[in-house]
């Protein structure tokens, strides 16, 4: 079945996956067996990605994972600083943070998915173009 889907498909699936992840990770507190299945769904969405690196979208990959792992970083700093601003200031940034940071508020394990994102960046840099 993985056959069958195009690159194309595999990017617009792993969007929907941002949606979902995106949306699912401002639950307030999930009960034990919800937190489970989002922290699944957390790792899950990286699967587009490592489908397409291995088909060789390393450059689009590569992108994806540093934009989302230096949005990540300025969001983190910028809810560090948020301490001295204002609380509307502060849910503001941290909303961004949710954001920017999908899959890392979805599972709420922020190492696991700042490690996902840094093996899909390192693997876009230097893995060696797939030979078909």
């Amino acid at each position: 079945m993985l056959n069958k889907l195009t690159d194309k498909h595999l990017f617009v699936l792993w969007g929907g996956l941002y949606i979902l992840c995106a949306g699912l990770g401002f639950i307030p507190e999930p009960g034990d067996l919800a937190s489970v299945a989002l922290l699944l769904l957390s790792v899950l969405f990286f699967a587009p990605g490592f489908v397409l690196l291995y088909r060789g979208r390393r450059k689009e990959v590569g992108i994806i994972s540093a934009v989302s792992l230096g949005l990540t970083l300025g969001a983190l700093l910028l809810n560090v600083w948020s301490v001295v601003m204002t609380a509307f200031e502060g849910q503001v940034v941290y909303v961004v943070l949710g954001l920017v940071s999908a899959p890392m508020f979805c599972g709420r394990v922020w190492l696991l998915s700042l490690f996902l994102w840094a093996l899909l960046l390192s693997a876009a840099v230097f893995s060696k173009k797939r030979v078909s």
